[in-house]
């Protein structure tokens, strides 16, 4: 008789440890799920601030190409422009060489000026249409020199927006692999969460079978506590009526 009250004690305190176990076990269990959620969360902030990243990535990439495609225009323009100024420098060369030219022909003319004063008149108009040709041409100049400066100031304003460009690039780039650093340490914590989580679920599973391990066993000593006090009252009778 006290052996089984004995060991009902026992397993008395055996079921309340494992409730107790299980109470915390899934305490445990429910708090490993909300920081698994806090975790998620942080993930899905951080892919929106990757996909962001990128975005603004790509548009810094098409305003660098936009300016760059400007650059080579304006490049262009400016090979161009030199061309064309050497082609009027040369013409001016020849225009200058032709008038003195004409104007050696003119000292000839002057000392045959009795018989060559019709020609003098010829020779006048066209000095005048070359001058005012090469008037032309010292204007054209002029304003090829102020387009070359325009475009050369262009240029060096794209140079600069340029390597703003560049520098935002390098910094989003940055920015960037930051980002995925931390994106690869909580995936690595998730996956250790993970595997605590699925080592502590084994745990409850075990605690669990031992729990209703122990409900049965105890039920069965009950069983036995019960048939055990029906025989003694058996007894009893019969002592009484012996």
């Amino acid at each position: 008789m006290d052996k089984l009250s004995k060991e009902n004690i026992k397993l008395e305190k055996d079921k309340e440890i494992y409730a107790n176990q299980a109470t915390e076990a899934n305490a445990k269990y429910y708090q490993c799920l909300e920081q698994v959620k806090l975790k998620n969360n942080l993930i899905a902030k951080l892919q929106k601030k990757n996909l962001e990243a990128e975005a603004k990535l790509k548009l810094q990439f098409n305003l660098y190409e936009q300016v760059r495609s400007d650059r080579n225009l304006y490049s262009k323009n400016l090979l161009e422009a030199y061309s064309q100024i050497a082609e009027l420098k040369t013409n001016f060369k020849r225009m200058t060489g032709h008038i003195g030219q004409l104007k050696e022909e003119t000292i000839i003319k002057d000392n045959k000026k009795q018989q060559e004063d019709a020609k003098k008149s010829i020779y006048v108009e066209e000095n005048a249409k070359l001058e005012k040709s090469i008037s032309q041409i010292k204007q054209q100049i002029g304003s090829s020199e102020e387009m070359i400066k325009t475009q050369e100031n262009d240029i060096a304003r794209l140079k600069y927006v340029i390597a703003e460009a560049e520098a935002e690039k390098a910094k989003q780039k940055k920015d960037y692999e930051m980002v995925m650093n931390e994106r690869d340490i909580l995936s690595t914590q998730l996956i250790k969460r993970d595997e605590e989580l699925h080592l502590l679920y084994e745990k409850i599973k075990i605690q669990k079978s031992t729990l209703k391990k122990g409900e049965v066993y105890y039920q069965q000593k009950m069983d036995d506590i019960w048939n055990l006090k029906d025989n003694i009252k058996g007894i009893k009778r019969q002592l009484i009526d012996a």
